[in-house]
């Protein structure tokens, strides 16, 4: 949700300054080149980032603006190569009335084939433009106090939308709908995509006030977020740098949010609660994590001994966010002849995992812990349990001596 929010906001931000632009531009009677030049300027002070144009124009009845070609490149400072938007076409009709009011009013504002291409930054996090000038902190002032009072749109429509990650197309086919865009006011919108071979993810919410007092005070929002039979493998691939991954599809019913009070990086700020399931598939990258079911498979005679030890029939989990701790209860985990159920936390800040599960199959079950680094963590058997699982090894072994 995070991203998807700052995509849409970088995006709100070039709609107003393009809208600006158009409106001093049909008064003034600029040539295209001179349009081109004051879109770039512009675009570029908005987002903090270099911008080009390949070609721009205005027509004077009805007013209105279109630009092709555009790109936003990634901030200097973010160490990215190539840039972070990509946008086929932007068009759209400035009513004439407002503007002799000194207020910009835009029509319908359409989006053709925009591509997001996300990539880890040199500092952390991913190379988003700030969306803010850059030669300061305050957020309003200049065409920002202008936008406060002056700007409306109607409608903004994307199209064709792409979000890539690290050269992986995670969200494709996007159609997404914003009405009444002000600049002060919350702003509703809708959102739809596809997602691997035959995955569907749509998003509904609310963000905004988009203008804020300075640069570090967040956008609010509140969203629903929704996916059905999406494939993992890819997601893990573009976000994951531990190698892990889930090649399976994924369902999930989720909820987010995120208000001004709350500061931070994005995992700190958001907050949400929802429910996960997952397909059947296999688990990809998990070496450690298949030496942990390897071991609760011998302690407890797994019955489907057999079964390759990264196999999954089923995972279902409820899950809530907050304060970037991720707290997930209850968890249920069904593959390579085991029932695994429990519950625990995953510390996005320190990529720990803190959980306490038990294992069973064919009657026989053991509590274990599972702790430490994500992509590294440590298995344990606790209390009787592990006593138990001792003495049968020790008896085993007593009796092949014997023999």
């Amino acid at each position: 949700m995070g991203r998807v929010t700052r995509v849409i906001l970088v995006l709100l931000a070039g709609f107003a300054v393009l809208a600006i632009a158009a409106g001093v531009l049909i008064a003034a009677r600029f040539d295209s080149a001179s349009v081109r030049q004051r879109v770039e300027e512009g675009l570029t002070s908005a987002l903090d980032a270099p911008v080009r144009v390949g070609d721009a124009g205005i027509s004077l009845c009805p007013p209105g603006f279109q630009a092709r070609s555009i790109e936003v490149g990634s901030p200097g400072g973010s160490g990215a190569k190539g840039p972070f938007l990509t946008l086929k076409s932007l068009r759209f009709g400035v009513h004439l009335l407002p503007l002799l009011k000194g207020e910009v009013r835009v029509g319908r504002v359409v989006l053709e084939d925009p591509r997001v291409s996300l990539a880890p930054a040199r500092q952390g996090g991913w190379n988003l433009p700030s969306g803010a000038p850059s030669g300061g902190s305050q957020a309003r002032g200049g065409a920002g106090a202008f936008l406060v009072g002056a700007l409306l749109v109607e409608r903004v429509d994307i199209t064709g939308g792409v979000v890539e990650s690290q050269g992986v197309a995670v969200l494709r086919d996007i159609r997404a709908s914003i009405a009444d865009v002000s600049a002060v006011s919350v702003v509703g919108l809708s959102a739809e995509a596809r997602s691997g071979k035959k995955g569907d993810v749509s998003l509904d919410g609310r963000v905004g006030p988009l203008v804020r007092e300075t640069r570090t005070v967040p956008v609010p929002f509140e969203a629903g977020l929704r996916a059905k039979d999406v494939d993992a493998l890819p997601l893990f691939r573009a976000f994951s740098s531990g190698g892990f991954g889930i090649d399976a599809p994924v369902s999930l019913e989720s909820k987010w949010r995120a208000d001004e009070k709350h500061t931070g990086s994005f995992s700190e700020r958001i907050e949400g609660e929802g429910k996960i399931r997952v397909g059947s598939g296999r688990l990809v990258g998990a070496e450690k994590w298949e030496t942990i079911v390897q071991a609760v498979k011998m302690s407890v005679r797994a019955a489907d001994a057999a079964r390759p030890v990264g196999a999954v029939d089923e995972i279902a989990a409820d899950f809530r966010m907050s304060g970037g701790v991720l707290s997930i209860s209850p968890l249920r985990y069904q593959g390579a002849g085991l029932v695994v159920t429990g519950a625990g936390t995953y510390d996005l800040r320190r990529e720990r995992l803190d959980f306490r599960l038990k294992g069973e199959s064919g009657g026989r079950a053991i509590r274990f812990a599972v702790t430490g680094p994500a992509n590294n963590p440590s298995y344990k058997i606790e209390g009787a349990d592990a006593a138990i699982v001792i003495t049968e090894e020790i008896a085993k072994f007593l009796s092949k001596k014997k023999r």
